[in-house]
């Protein structure tokens, strides 16, 4: 359709040639050098690897295409340049596709348009700001927008949602409304869950609406604004608040030596090894101390309200759970060591990279994202602060290096060096002080500093006086080495004596040490004045503070043991798990514990989903189940009827999907059916009793793989009359209506299928004649379907004093009869006994055999109606206006003859049901040089005319000159023309005569032959083949309809027929002339010549003739042997050509023990003929060299073939066959020859 998009290429290079417009244009924050196409950008990078992907988006999304150049400026698909309002128009999210590493998100980078319709990047590596996006799918209830329900379908990048508020007032997103308990009681009982809808009502349209997110806590986390409020599903910018990340007393030497205890100021988390490394909360006083997550974890962060750490228990990836042990969720899903929260980021050693570093925004919500690669580096012993990342470098032999991270930007890489000694030492234990000085222990077990004006490593002298086990032995001083090490500031660094055996020293910037600890203890991890370390795989705590004893952690003992956990509630499916629930304990209290749940081992049946947890601390088994509800009906997707009798009643429901299910419950639960919907999405519940009195049924839908629907309440009347026959009686004029009921007072309405019954749709009161127990009888005028009958018509009645309709009764409309007036033989055409006619002028409807009998009456008229009878249940049909009165005669000239008479048969094919007449060929001629001409049969009736798309009528003109000149009419070239004649009497059009024809104006035509087959040199004017064939475009816009004639002279003999076949194809057709080989006339040389003809155009077209030469050459591609030392490698198994098929020989295999070298080859011509090509990609020298050959081998018998050049070895061993492919550049002629050989080591 629209050529711009058939190719990528041609569509951007439209972009850059289209002038440039005088108006200004304002660049944009989206990707420069990219194309939007729908919802999606894509980058020139990604462009280029993925162009078919690219071209097929083009190409399905019309009208929805804008290329943004590297200015920013954005352009239509015509290059006009627009403002970024044109996308937002038709879309407010796009998605980028790219391979830089500017959009590192696997799912791609998200730009979301704000409430002032500007693009906004969403992105993990935002350093100053952080924006989520919602989907909300807002509904007007009703026509005046004051009503509004609001639903959020999805949320992103904002893990803390929990709660949301909307309101038209912006004071709910204001700085002093940041908590739920700041606003007034009547928003806080707004709130809602994100699963939950909310509907706001108000006296005035709502334009506007504004959006505040809280998190489980009441805290405010984002906001967001909708403008100019429409009902849709649209995406929203929400702007994130609180987001800046605070460290508290995290110490990054606790990181190097496993992460095992962190703090927020007010309570220590640590994993206790005692109860399988779950994570424990403790007051800084020791009287709190419990679990508050049952994961084993290590390297713990402290950010904000949340504990950031590697789960052990999960293979080692990264959770985040909130502080009071809720909110657990996972960061990602790769064994993760040393992780660092800083500055909105997790920096880490992926274990599934090769321990190289990466990064990933602490707020990632897709565990499959893996963030950003930060060095290729294999790294160890990782701390970060705001400025640095710190690291042992494994691939330089453990030495210390640093990354730059200012600013949240990746930065130079740099490698430092000792001063003394091995100055490319490797390093351990990195340990960053309050201060940000960098200590570290050497692979010489000495201790280091980084001096941070000459960037080298310094070593630190410790000295300790130790006292020797030997009661004799004096205490002495001696210099100490180091271990592990953890460093809190120059004045108290804690370290791991090797000199000791393994114990705890404290040294001080004298460069004096003294012993802490006498336990062998390794992993030392500091809290202010309390030391955590591991001795013997268990965790110790020991206060230096007030010196007590060491002692190691224990597991929790619950004060009481849970005696009830009564059942847990149902949650919609989707819904987050609840943290806690309520138990009651053996001394009666009441208590709110955490739960941990099992999110691996889930259990489904039939849309509903058990999960299994424990109570943390407890242990006691809990469970829960999350119901994926089928989607509930609406209230006017049903329709019940309670008709008089027994088993009469029914329960239709619609707008369901095939196969879904219904489940029909009375007011007392019972359960009155169940029924699937058929393929028109429908279910029928029949044959049913319904309460007398009427009432209320429940229905529920039933998915496939879902839970039931919550049920939808459905109302009932009591019991209606019910429709049993209706028949026709022709001798009245009138319907017959049988029903059955209580009363013989009845009303009736008449609808569309559709249709709603008020109280004004009623007839007046009937009272109906009785034919029996309970059966009652009227009748109803045929009139009453007047101007109705264009479609099914649907009859209800009801009782006097009721409104409440019947179920409907089918009243089945008729088409128009296929009438027509034959004028050749003056009599009507299409009649039958079930039609009925009235005469132009006469009220009454007589049959059509009376017609027949008495066509005298239709003398002097215009035309005469038809319609099928009314019967049964069926309605009159819809009219017919037969004309008897001829159409005009239409003959189109061209410059004196005649191309088209409409009543020369040997002109047109006429279809009398449709009044059409169609042109049995194309006229030749220019359109301005047409002339219509015509003759109006009648004066009592008008006549007019109009032509192809203009649907206005117009008047012929009368006079001498009964003709409309081509030079005014709109007709068209190469296209269908439409001629539309309609006769008028009065007002009723009565007749309607369609003329199509076609115009082809090509006077000279030139003829392009082309020559397809096997091919070779081409000498003087004459082509060399193997085989050939003619080969001629079919002319522009005219497919087979001007074909293409031929004829071929073998060796200069007489010439002979050359037929051609015509062939379609997506470029307009072809014409394709029969294949010469040796085996059709033979070889030898052939003249073709060709030409367009078509004698039935008027005038006839014929092009002028052009000729093409070729000799058919039968020599094939000789067999050439690939040698090592002048021995034929390997035996020949297989040969192929176009012509002599596939021959095969199998002769043994040869075996070769060492290499296999290709080092020349032998045949039956002069080698100076044949040239050696590498690969079938390489050039062949066709006009210097006889034939052409290259060499391909196999070592999977055939299936892949790689190339292979002279000179090359073969050296691994195993089974090979060794392809030679020869070209005869003469003729074009190929063949190839297998031989098969096997290599020994």
């Amino acid at each position: 359709m629209r050529r711009i998009f058939s190719l990528l290429l041609s569509f951007i290079f439209i972009f850059n040639i289209v002038p440039k417009f005088s108006f200004a244009a304002t660049d944009t924050n989206l990707p420069k050098d990219s194309i939007v196409v729908g919802e999606k950008i894509f980058t020139n990078d990604y462009i280029s690897v993925n162009t078919n992907l690219v071209n097929s988006e083009i190409n399905s999304n019309p009208g929805k295409v804008f290329y943004i150049d590297n200015q920013g400026i954005i352009k239509n698909e015509y290059g006009q340049v627009v403002s970024e309002k044109q996308i937002i128009d038709s879309t407010r999210i796009l998605t980028v596709y790219s391979t830089s590493d500017n959009y590192d998100n696997p799912n791609g980078t998200k730009y979301v348009a704000n409430e002032n319709d500007v693009f906004v990047k969403l992105s993990n590596n935002e350093v100053n700001k952080r924006y989520g996006y919602g989907i909300f799918d807002i509904q007007y209830v009703n026509e005046y927008k004051k009503i509004i329900n609001v639903k959020i379908n999805e949320i992103h990048n904002i893990p803390e949602a929990y709660y949301y508020i909307i309101g038209t007032g912006n004071f709910i997103i204001d700085v002093d409304t940041n908590k739920l308990s700041n606003l007034n009681d009547d928003y806080q009982l707004n709130k809602k869950m994100l699963t939950e809808s909310f509907t706001i009502s108000n006296d005035y349209p709502i334009n506007t609406l504004y959006i505040a997110i809280y998190n489980s806590s009441g805290y405010r986390v984002a906001i967001g604004t909708i403008l100019n409020v429409k009902s849709g599903t649209t995406p929203v910018l929400l702007y994130v608040e609180n987001d800046s990340i605070e460290m508290y007393t995290n110490l990054k030497g606790n990181i190097s030596n496993g992460g095992f205890v962190a703090t927020d100021g007010d309570f220590i988390y640590y994993s206790n090894t005692a109860d399988g490394g779950k994570i424990y909360k403790k007051s800084i006083d020791g009287d709190v101390d419990y679990p508050i997550c049952n994961d084993n974890a290590k390297y713990i962060n402290i950010v904000n309200d949340f504990i950031y750490y590697s789960n052990m228990a999960d293979g080692g990836k990264i959770y985040r759970i909130k502080t009071d042990g809720t909110a657990r969720s996972k960061v990602n899903n790769v064994l993760s060591s040393y992780i660092n929260v800083v500055d909105n980021y997790i920096y880490y050693i992926n274990g599934k990279r090769g321990n190289k570093i990466y990064r990933i925004s602490a707020y990632n919500t897709n565990p499959n994202y893996e963030g950003t690669l930060v060095a290729t580096d294999k790294a160890e012993y990782l701390v970060v602060n705001n400025n640095k990342i710190y690291y042992s470098n494994l691939s330089d032999k453990g030495r210390l290096y640093s990354i730059s991270i200012i600013g949240g930007k990746i930065g130079s890489r740099q490698a430092y060096v000792t001063v003394t000694g091995n100055k490319n030492l490797g390093v351990r234990y990195i340990s960053l002080t309050l201060n940000n000085e960098v200590y570290c222990t050497g692979y010489d077990s000495k201790l280091y500093k980084l001096n941070s004006v000459t960037s080298r490593l310094e070593p630190l002298t410790i000295q300790v006086i130790m006292t020797n086990k030997s009661k004799n032995s004096a205490p002495k001083t001696v210099y100490d080495k180091v271990g592990a090490m953890n460093a809190v500031e120059s004045n108290a660094i804690y370290y791991r004596s090797i000199t000791d055996g393994g114990k705890i020293y404290k040294l001080d910037s004298t460069g004096q040490a003294v012993k802490v600890v006498d336990d062998v203890a390794t992993n030392i991890n500091i809290i202010e004045d309390i030391l955590f370390y591991l001795k013997g795989g268990k965790l110790y705590i020991y206060d230096m503070k007030n010196q007590n004893k060491p002692f190691a952690v224990t597991k929790f003992k619950p004060e009481g043991k849970i005696v009830r956990v009564d059942d847990l509630e149902d949650i919609p499916y989707g819904s987050q798990l609840p943290d806690r629930i309520s138990v009651v304990l053996n001394n009666g209290d009441v208590k709110d514990v955490l739960v941990a749940w099992d999110m691996k081992n889930v259990k489904s049946k039939n849309g509903v989903f058990t999960y299994n947890g424990s109570v943390i601390g407890y242990g006691t088994k809990v469970q829960i189940k999350a119901v994926r509800y089928s989607q509930m009906i609406l209230p006017d997707n049903i329709e019940i009827y309670n008709e008089e009798g027994s088993k009469a009643d029914s329960v239709i429901v619609k707008g369901l999907q095939y196969g879904e299910e219904v489940l029909i419950y009375n007011e007392d639960g019972k359960l009155l059916g169940k029924v699937k919907a058929d393929k028109k999405g429908i279910a029928s519940l029949t044959k049913i009793d319904l309460e007398q009195m009427g009432g209320n049924l429940k229905v529920l839908r039933v998915t496939p793989n879902y839970a039931p629907s919550i049920p939808t309440i459905k109302g009932f009347p009591a019991e209606t009359p019910s429709i049993l026959s209706v028949q026709y009686i022709e001798t009245e004029g009138r319907y017959g209506i049988t029903y059955k009921g209580l009363s013989p007072y009845i009303k009736y309405a008449i609808t569309s299928e559709n249709g709603i019954v008020t109280s004004d749709s009623y007839s007046d009161v009937i009272q109906a004649e009785e034919r029996g127990a309970n059966i009652y009888y009227f009748k109803i005028n045929q009139e009453v379907f007047s101007y109705r009958n264009n479609k099914n018509q649907y009859i209800r009645i009801a009782y006097k004093d009721s409104i409440t309709p019947s179920k409907p009764f089918t009243m089945i409309s008729q088409p128009e009869p296929n009438v027509y007036y034959d004028f050749n033989l003056g009599t009507f055409v299409g009649l039958n006994s079930n039609i009925e006619c009235r005469i132009e002028g006469a009220n009454e409807w007589i049959s059509a055999y009376d017609l027949i009998q008495e066509q005298h009456r239709v003398v002097g008229k215009n035309y005469v109606e038809f319609r099928y009878k009314a019967s049964g249940n069926k309605m009159p049909g819809i009219s017919k206006l037969v004309s008897i009165v001829k159409m005009p005669n239409i003959i189109i000239e061209s410059k004196g003859e005649v191309l088209f008479d409409s009543q020369d048969i040997n002109t047109f094919d006429y279809n009398t049901i449709a009044n059409t007449m169609t042109a049995k060929y194309i006229a030749n001629t220019d359109k301005t040089g047409i002339n219509i001409k015509y003759a109006l049969p009648s004066t009592n009736v008008t006549y007019k005319y109009r032509l192809n798309d203009d649907n206005t009528e117009y008047d012929f003109p009368t006079g001498s000159q009964m003709t409309l000149a081509g030079s005014v009419l709109n007709l068209k070239e190469n296209e269908l023309n439409s001629l539309i004649i309609s006769a008028y009497s009065g007002y009723s059009k009565i007749g309607e005569l369609k003329i199509n024809f076609k115009i082809f104006n090509q006077n000279s035509i030139e003829i392009s032959p082309q020559l397809e087959g096997v091919i070779g040199r081409k000498v003087g004017d004459k082509y060399i083949c193997y085989k050939a064939k003619v080969v001629v475009p079919a002319v522009t816009g005219m497919g087979s309809n001007i074909p293409v004639v031929g004829t071929v002279s073998y060796n200069g003999g007489m010439p002979i027929k050359y037929n051609f076949e015509y062939i379609s194809d997506s470029k307009g057709g072809r014409w394709e002339g029969e294949l010469m080989s040796p085996t059709n006339l033979g070889k030898g040389e052939y003249v073709v010549t060709v030409r367009y003809e078509n004698p039935l155009f008027k005038p006839s077209v014929v092009s002028s003739s052009k000729t093409i030469k070729f000799e058919i050459n039968d020599e094939i591609a000789p067999q050439i042997n690939i040698t090592q030392n002048g021995s034929i490698i390997g035996e020949l198994v297989r040969k192929y050509s176009p012509v002599g098929g596939l021959n095969e020989s199998y002769s043994g295999t040869k075996q070769y023990y060492g290499d296999v070298v290709l080092e020349g080859f032998n045949a039956l011509m002069p080698s100076d003929k044949i040239e050696w090509i590498d690969n079938k990609l390489a050039t062949r020298n066709i006009d210097q060299k006889d034939y052409s050959f290259y060499v391909e081998y196999s070592r999977d018998q055939g299936n892949t073939w790689s190339s292979i050049k002279k000179g090359d070895k073969l050296t691994i061993a195993g089974e090979y066959l060794l392809r030679v492919i020869v070209y005869n550049n003469n003729n074009g002629h190929y063949a190839y020859y297998d031989y098969k050989f096997s290599i020994k080591k």
